[in-house]
């Protein structure tokens, strides 16, 4: 996961569609936000189902710490990525991680593990 963010500057990075995640919001436990094409902010689920909109002076909001969750992506997205010369982050379920270029030699994995994984595509999460 990312680093802590205040609420201002999570409000400043956050991008559009992405998800970001307080771990105490009102002593309730974990709350999500996400943002809307119009700059509108939104509490949501973890899959980013919108649920009400996010009212900037809630006590709660503005004093929450948070992070901005990784936006996966399917392999075909990190293909694409190796041919623009980007490098790409597995995400492996144990919650290691591996970064890789296109020129890089994947490590020894099971199919499982490599199915399973998750992908994001650096530069393009927090």
């Amino acid at each position: 996961m990312t680093e802590w963010l205040t609420t201002g500057q999570m409000i400043d990075r956050l991008k559009v569609g992405q998800i970001a995640a307080t771990e105490k919001y009102n002593h309730q436990g974990t709350a999500y936000v996400s943002k809307e094409e119009q700059g509108g902010f939104y509490w949501c689920d973890k899959e980013g189902r919108k649920d009400d909109y996010i009212i900037l002076g809630n006590k709660h909001f503005t004093e929450a710490d948070w992070r901005i969750l990784p936006t996966f992506v399917s392999f075909e997205d990190v293909m694409k990525a190796f041919k623009e010369d980007k490098k790409v982050k597995i995400h492996f379920n144990d919650g290691g991680t591996l970064t890789l270029t296109k020129y890089a030699s994947l490590p020894q994995l099971c199919f499982h593990d490599f199915l399973e994984c998750k992908w994001t595509i650096e530069g393009d999460t927090p």
